[in-house]
């Protein structure tokens, strides 16, 4: 499942999420909508925080996302 869809059907302000996982508001909701990957170590502490709801696989950027990412940026 999806982080976003797991914070609608559990929900908790992206400031609790933040504190729980011990990163900033920010770093969270980038995670959160997919604009950055977390570190394989914040992967762990997400499945864990979810009780294995929230897969590493459902935090990794696809290729394609990457691209769109990429595009967003200005040279």
């Amino acid at each position: 499942m999806r982080l976003t869809d797991y914070t609608v059907r559990f929900p908790r302000s992206d400031k609790g999420w933040a504190e729980r996982l011990g990163i900033t508001r920010t770093h969270f909701q980038n995670i959160r909508t997919q604009r950055r990957s977390p570190s394989p170590a914040l992967m762990r502490r997400i499945f864990d925080e979810t009780d294995g709801i929230v897969t590493p696989n459902d935090l990794i950027l696809t290729d394609e996302q990457i691209v769109l990412l990429d595009e967003e940026v200005e040279p």
